[in-house]
């Protein structure tokens, strides 16, 4: 994509882009509902922080298809919203619940 910016085609290539994030967002949603519902996921995780997760993990793809959206409109403002999209994602959807303190074991 970095190759097409500021020439011809940078939308679409932004445009593909943004539907690779639409497509890793489904599947990881697939993923993470399975591995929850399975009960797959480590002792130590509370079922309250995962359906935290869950909910906040729920709006990837409909974010990811605005940017995608986006993009047709200003594809600047589509990578911009991608960056901010990746910061949201990576902070935990809540910082009180924690994991139990291991010291103290």
């Amino acid at each position: 994509m970095a190759q097409h910016l500021g020439h011809p085609g940078q939308r679409t290539a932004v445009i593909v882009y943004q539907g690779t994030y639409v497509a890793i967002a489904i599947f990881f949603n697939i993923l993470w509902r399975y591995a929850k519902s399975h009960h797959l996921l480590g002792k130590e995780v509370e079922m309250a922080a995962a359906e935290k997760i869950s909910t906040q993990y729920a709006y990837g793809p409909l974010l990811y298809l605005i940017c995608v959206a986006l993009a047709w409109v200003s594809v600047a403002a589509s990578l911009v919203v991608n960056l901010a999209l990746a910061f949201f994602f990576a902070m935990p959807p809540d910082y009180s619940i924690r994991l139990p303190n291991r010291r103290a074991q």
